[in-house]
């Protein structure tokens, strides 16, 4: 009987996953994945939100809808995603920094895999918009859908040259549709 207790406990036990709030529950996104743990959500009030955000793995990012939800800045990359992130529901908009990217995905020597970048609308921007850096062995599981890409300025201003919208070059498993 105690054997059937115990495994009925362990596979029947809740899963909790907080749900972080930005601006009620702490006032910026990089706050809000910095109190989250793998396997929460953040979500993102409407508004204009200016910074660049540093993803941490098992987050999911959502702001309220691309038309009212906006990630900006004027430099660095707007998002360095990780491992099993989601990013879903935001305008990204405004770099205009030679090498900087909207999204990053793998910025160190790490393999990254399950990355989910859906429903994101990205304007103004002067690099490449989603890039999979070559100092990494290999990203995996990559789905990048029903976004929208408008007003790409390939290329710096000073670069002599474009990245293109979307770069990945060492990522296997690459789904990308409906955008």
């Amino acid at each position: 009987m105690k054997i059937h207790t115990l495994v009925f406990l362990i596979f029947f036990a809740p899963i909790y996953a907080d749900i972080i709030y930005v601006p009620t529950d702490v006032s910026t996104i990089q706050a809000g994945i910095d109190a989250a743990s793998n396997g929460d959500t953040v979500l993102v009030a409407a508004g204009t939100y200016t910074e660049s955000i540093n993803m941490k793995a098992g987050i999911t990012l959502h702001g309220s809808g691309y038309e009212n939800t906006f990630i900006e800045n004027g430099g660095a990359t707007l998002v360095t995603l990780a491992d099993d992130s989601e990013l879903a529901f935001f305008t990204l908009t405004h770099n205009s920094a030679d090498w900087a990217y909207m999204l990053d995905i793998g910025p160190n020597s790490l393999d990254y895999g399950n990355i989910f970048i859906h429903h994101n609308k990205f304007i103004q921007n002067s690099m490449c918009v989603i890039y999979d850096r070559e100092s990494h062995p290999t990203s995996s599981n990559v789905v990048i859908s029903n976004n929208i890409f408008t007003a790409i300025q390939s290329g710096g201003p000073s670069s002599g040259y474009g990245e293109g919208i979307i770069n990945i070059e060492h990522s296997t498993g690459v789904i990308i549709n409906d955008n």
